[in-house]
């Protein structure tokens, strides 16, 4: 069977005195606390061998510094009833746990006695669900917190209580989340009347139990909240806190250290800062269930080790302290000191840096120097880049790390020269502008008329498309983490001429009937078109070229028509020409030949074959019919003069 077991150390670890209480059952303590006016040290826990009718019930252990027992009180019931913390002033004796003899199902127990151990009152607080109180504190006016959790349907949260001193709720605030189990196990406040709980949680971390510290107002308002831990089981057990207000979160955790349990030791700063994690390993199991902090600030733990007890004493790690430079942002010459302030407790100092972020000191950093002691180091003449520092403070007992800075070294940028390969005018609107590099630019921007035009250009030129008519005045902007820098500004005339466009036809090849049109597609920037014929191929416009039409478009169209008809055979040849004020584009010579098939003609009586003599024949013959009787004519005359 399990007995309580009370042990004296000195600050050395040597054993004084060790007591031991119980009877033939289980008798197991939980939590201790000491009167400091009287010294009297106060055990709660659950016992089984004086418990009612051999349930299990709370039990009050009081002992002088000598280990003499000086009371000892049972509370509860039938059925199960224990105290898990208790908290004593220099008049009372407060403890809370939880009682299933009272009710249908546990509830939180909270118990006030005065130094006589005469009960003043007992309370509870709970659902129809099992209420377990696990952690207890009071404050400068006697008024009580305690910690713990509360289930409804099932879903366990974390509860922090606020009660006067007579027992009675001022306020009570929950924490936790989805149907996960989330409980408080210890907390304290600090001198602003602000509250810090450690407690265990499912809901949130890594999904398997995992440390968390919640800090909530003086009036019971969340505040912020921390969790620690891995994928196996990681559970807290005692908050303390040391001068400096930094909080120690002390149990076991299975997700590091070696295989199976280790004790372990988080420690965060007020702000809740994680600062570093510890653990003890010298067993398969080894769990931690309290600590202290002495007025020196060294921190002690106990619990289990396998199946033995074990105190261990941490004396004080290197305290907090800044890593600074004096660079400015950017740094311009690659030339800055690093230093840092004094951490209380360090004996030596290394300095670490990286060219990515530091999460951790591992064999990826670069060690620039150990076992400093002045704590500036001088860099010069670094090159472009962005550089990462740390610096690890190293005592006896341990080291810690200071916060990360990050330092920027860029160059200024220098003077360099913006040229394009506009003509003057510019007929087309594209333009290529190149320029020397500027030393040190990470990248450029092109403005236009003193707007930004495009932004995060990497290389040395730009080309700007369909530039409209117009003047327009350009720079370049060079860019890097130290400033910008312009370059000189030109400027580009821009006078569009006609854009280029084509001639087509809808004419077959040849064309048989003299009917056909010509069309063509828009030539942007035109004022108008003028559609030129000839009967040889148009090369150049002369005076054996005839202008057919003079068109000015009165509607935006992507095409446009121009109908031919009665045309005689042979070969015609067109082109057409876009004006406007800056210049003109001509289309491509179109060529189309006219071959129109001769129609016989039928007989009018329409019978046999007749034959019908075209009309120039007629026309031949009739002539020649007329000159011949005109010669008949003549020579009949002649013969009767004679």
């Amino acid at each position: 069977a399990y007995d309580v077991l009370l042990s004296k150390y000195t600050s050395s670890g040597s054993l004084i005195w060790n007591v031991s209480w119980g009877g033939l059952l289980d008798d197991k303590a939980y939590a201790l606390d000491i009167n400091l006016s009287s010294s009297n040290i106060y055990v709660v826990g659950r016992t089984a061998s004086y418990g009612t009718s051999e349930s299990n019930d709370l039990f009050l252990l009081s002992y002088d510094s000598s280990g003499v027992l000086l009371r000892n009180i049972t509370w509860g019931g039938v059925n199960w009833d224990e105290g898990y913390d208790v908290k004593a002033t220099s008049k009372f004796i407060f403890i809370v746990g939880y009682s299933n003899s009272f009710s249908s199902s546990e509830d939180i127990v909270l118990l006030k006695y005065n130094t006589s151990y005469a009960l003043q009152w007992s309370k509870s607080y709970g659902t129809f669900e099992p209420d377990i109180g696990y952690g207890i504190t009071t404050d400068t006016s006697d008024n009580i917190f305690l910690t713990g959790k509360t289930t409804l349907l099932g879903d366990s949260d974390l509860i922090l209580m606020k009660l006067d001193s007579d027992g009675n709720q001022l306020w009570n605030s929950t924490w936790g989340g989805g149907s996960n189990t989330d409980e408080g196990r210890s907390l304290l406040i600090n001198s602003l009347g602000e509250i810090f709980v450690l407690a265990n949680t499912r809901s949130f971390g890594m999904g398997s139990t995992d440390f968390a510290l919640i800090k909530f107002s003086s009036t019971g308002g969340f505040q912020w909240q921390r969790t620690w831990g891995g994928s196996d089981i990681d559970t807290g057990y005692k908050l303390v806190n040391d001068s400096q207000s930094n909080l120690f979160l002390i149990g076991y955790t299975e997700s590091y250290g070696s295989t199976g349990k280790d004790a372990c030791i988080i420690k965060y700063n007020s702000s809740g800062d994680y600062q570093w994690y510890k653990t003890r390993t010298e067993v398969l199991e080894d769990m931690a269930y309290s600590g202290y902090i002495d007025t020196n600030d060294n921190l002690y733990i106990t619990g289990k080790s396998n199946n033995k007890l074990f105190l261990t004493k941490f004396t004080p790690l290197p305290d907090n302290f800044d890593l600074m430079h004096d660079s400015s942002s950017p740094d311009s010459d690659g030339t800055f000191v690093v230093y840092w302030s004094e951490s209380i407790g360090a004996v030596n100092y290394s300095l670490y840096q990286s060219a990515t972020p530091i999460t951790m000191i591992d064999s990826t950093l670069t060690k620039i120097i150990e076992g400093n002691t002045n704590r500036t180091i001088n860099f010069n003449n670094l090159g472009q880049g962005i550089y990462y520092y740390i610096v690890v403070a190293y005592n006896t007992y341990g080291n810690t790390t200071s916060d990360v800075i990050s330092i920027t070294v860029q160059y200024p940028l220098n003077q360099f020269a913006l040229s394009h390969d506009a003509d003057f005018p510019d007929a087309d609107g594209t333009v290529n502008f190149t320029w020397t590099a500027s030393q040190s630019a990470d990248s450029y921007e092109l403005y236009i008329n003193n707007s930004l035009y495009k932004e995060n250009i990497t290389d040395n030129s730009y080309v700007v498309n369909n530039l409209d008519t117009n003047d327009y005045k350009m720079f370049v902007t060079a860019i890097n983490e130290a400033g910008q820098y312009n370059s000189n500004e030109v400027v580009v005339i821009v006078r569009r001429i006609p854009s280029s466009f084509s001639l087509t036809t809808d004419a077959s090849s040849p064309d048989t009937d003299g009917m056909f049109e010509l069309i063509w597609t828009k030539s942007s920037y035109t004022s108008y078109y003028v559609l030129y014929n000839s009967s040889t191929f148009i090369s150049e416009i002369d005076t054996s070229v005839l202008i057919l039409y003079n068109f000015t478009p009165s509607l935006d169209l992507p095409t446009y028509r121009y109908s031919i008809s009665d045309l005689n055979n042979g070969t015609y040849y067109y082109k057409i020409i876009a004006f406007n004020e800056y210049g003109n584009f001509s289309t491509n010579c179109t060529q189309i030949t006219v071959s129109i098939t001769p129609t016989a003609q039928e007989p009018e009586d329409g019978g046999g074959d007749g034959f019908i003599f075209p009309l120039e024949t007629v026309v031949m013959f009739m002539t020649f019919i007329s000159l011949f009787g005109l010669l008949i004519f003549v020579y009949i005359k002649r013969k009767k003069r004679s």
